[in-house]
């Protein structure tokens, strides 16, 4: 959980202020909408937490929220049935990234992209 600063501030600068939408389209269920919303609101109330365990300052703790949120959108809308049953059983942030998202590695890649909503 170290390391949940260094990522929001990574988002936070390079993701911009623009949102992706909610509801993926999901081709192995014959194209009708997959909503990610339970995963989102999931990962809001955990990552909330995490601030408040790490002793982030209350001014950031809605950027640090929206950061994270943001990269469990993305992993949600690319693989939506196996991102939102994962983040259901999740129990804290740290089980949330280590289990239901892909790695980051230091320089908030996956995979040598960098994440992206387009």
């Amino acid at each position: 959980m170290r390391n949940f600063g260094f990522v929001a501030v990574l988002f936070a600068t390079s993701c911009g202020q623009s949102k992706a939408p909610v509801t993926p389209i999901n081709p192995s269920d014959g194209g009708q909408a997959v909503s990610c919303e339970p995963a989102l609101a999931k990962a809001r109330v955990l990552y909330a937490q995490a601030a408040l365990d790490e002793g982030l300052a209350p001014n950031l703790h809605a950027d640090f929220i929206e950061a994270n949120t943001h990269m469990v959108l993305v992993d949600c809308q690319s693989n939506p049935d196996s991102v939102l049953a994962c983040v259901a059983s999740a129990a804290t942030a740290k089980v949330l990234e280590g289990s239901c998202l892909a790695p980051l590695d230091e320089a908030g890649e996956v995979e040598g992209h960098h994440f992206s909503t387009k």
